[in-house]
């Protein structure tokens, strides 16, 4: 079997970042779909130790799903920063800190790269009151859909479930 070539590798690379699977700075690639190779305020980490960043929220649930592995996920709420931990197994939440996780999707700045303008506006959020100050905060960004953490892991499994198949 062939190598492709460096030329052929760049067009690829280039045809992806086009059609925004992978987003790029230069030559570098800082993120695939879902996964991101720079931090975020949501880390997955695997049952070996091995911690990765997703794009958004609902990615990191879904990495999850695309895997087939357990996960733990942290992330942090926009609001006041504290750290959320959501334990999936089986495709359910096994536990959850706080237990009223909720997921914002705003509905601002929705053009251009979807890793640069989109997933950074869907976030989970430790509580109602936290959402409703950030909200109040960021007038530009109020308007969007407000979720469960269950309604979001079904989101995600729909996403993400037969994302690699």
């Amino acid at each position: 079997m062939k190598l492709p070539s460096v030329e052929e590798v760049r067009r690829l690379m280039e045809k992806r970042n086009e059609a925004d699977i992978l987003t790029m700075e230069g030559s570098e690639i800082v993120s695939a779909y879902p996964f991101s190779a720079k931090p975020t305020r949501h880390k997955v980490i695997f049952q070996d130790g091995h911690e990765i960043y997703a794009l958004c929220a609902t990615d990191a649930l879904g990495i999850h799903f695309m895997l087939r592995q357990n996960v733990t996920i942290r992330s942090r709420c926009p609001e006041c920063e504290q750290e959320m931990t959501i334990e999936l197994k089986d495709d359910k939440v096994a536990s959850s800190d706080p237990d009223n996780i909720l997921q914002f999707v705003s509905n601002g700045g929705q053009c251009g790269c979807t890793a640069k303008t989109f997933c950074p506006l869907m976030n989970f959020f430790c509580s109602q009151d936290h959402l409703d100050a950030w909200r109040r905060r960021n007038p530009s960004y109020r308007e969007g859909g407000q979720y469960s953490l269950q309604q979001t892991l079904g989101w995600a499994g729909y996403i993400f479930g037969d994302f690699l198949k």
